[in-house]
């Protein structure tokens, strides 16, 4: 706010000039106490007008940012629902999953969206067992599961028990009920972790990495019971 200078006649005080009073005395206590108050009146307004056009500009800054990150987070980022039970109890029908779509290197224990050649339209969440190069073996016996020759540590598994052999048309076991390959370069081995019914690697056989839709990192919903948040 610019300074504003008032010229006072001599023989006359403030209140003379500002109220006419033609014959008023000259105090000049009160004289500069009339003026400081015309002062603050100023200066808060000036502060009042400066916080409500701060307020507009984060207004503004916060609309652009928005419209700007929407589009990017769309092409990084979409929203999946769980259809079917095949990975309970991890993940329930109808939980709602964020999808990283970012260049994501493949790993083993993700959870991951797969787009399969027979039915595009309807991608499956699995979980990745084993690499390109690894070695995989099922035990139809015990349905434990191991990878390079270890047995894997599965606490995502409620409770295990003999596969079912119709589940794998591909991976047919022999007469010992077990059945062994390596994964091939750039394919992955996915199961459900509801191995009792889920339809995955043991029936579609091994999934191409560019068959990927992305990596399900976090759990948009339910959010109650603790099931809302980043997944492991």
């Amino acid at each position: 706010a610019q300074a504003t200078e008032l010229y006072i006649p001599e023989g006359h005080n403030l209140l003379n000039i500002m109220f006419g009073e033609k014959d008023a005395p000259i105090d000049p206590e009160k004289d500069a106490a009339v003026w400081n108050r015309f002062q603050n009146a100023d200066e808060k307004k000036n502060k009042k007008r400066g916080i409500g056009s701060s307020a507009f500009e984060w207004i503004d800054v916060i609309a652009v940012s928005l419209v700007i990150a929407i589009p990017i987070m769309s092409l990084l980022f979409r929203n999946s629902p769980v259809v079917g039970t095949s990975m309970l109890p991890t993940l329930e029908e109808g939980d709602v999953l964020i999808i990283s779509r970012t260049i994501y290197k493949p790993e083993n224990g993700d959870i991951v969206i797969v787009q399969t050649a027979d039915d595009p339209s309807e991608p499956l969440v699995k979980r990745i067992i084993a690499l390109g190069g690894q070695t995989v073996k099922l035990d139809y016996n015990t349905g434990h599961v191991y990878v390079d020759g270890k047995l894997l540590d599965e606490p995502y598994i409620k409770e295990f028990a003999p596969l079912d052999v119709r589940t794998g048309d591909f991976c047919r076991p022999d007469e010992k009920g077990i059945w062994e390959d390596t994964v091939p370069e750039g394919k992955l081995f996915v199961l459900g972790d509801n191995r009792a019914i889920s339809r995955d690697s043991r029936s579609i056989g091994y999934v191409d990495e560019n068959q990927l839709v992305g990596e399900a990192v976090f759990r948009l919903f339910p959010l109650k019971g603790g099931k809302f948040g980043v997944l492991n």
